[in-house]
């Protein structure tokens, strides 16, 4: 996996790969949710996908993350702003979980 810096704080690192994540205890909340963030040391943790191509969410800042568009030439496309938001928005409507 590729090592990526996080557009809103620097965070620099990565997601973990499918293995990693199995070997990742979850840890829960005092309402018996999941903590996602900052699990296994990871500074992103993946979080579903664009077209295709896998979303990573920063683990420090938990206010940005990054597409995973990486073709030959392509670079990761920075998620900020509003079009974070929006994608904030559309995963809890579509789940109904917390992003």
């Amino acid at each position: 996996m590729k090592n990526v810096k996080c557009p809103n704080c620097s965070n620099f690192g990565r997601a973990p790969n499918f293995d990693e994540m199995l070997e990742i205890p979850t840890r829960f909340d005092d309402e018996d949710e999941p903590i996602l963030e900052n699990n296994g040391g990871f500074a992103f943790r993946p979080r579903g996908q664009i077209e295709g191509y896998p979303v990573w969410i920063c683990n420090q800042c938990n206010n940005a993350g990054v597409l995973m568009k990486i073709g030959f030439w392509g670079k990761p496309k920075p998620l900020v702003g509003n079009d974070f938001q929006r994608l904030k928005e559309d995963y809890e409507q579509g789940t109904g979980n917390t992003y």
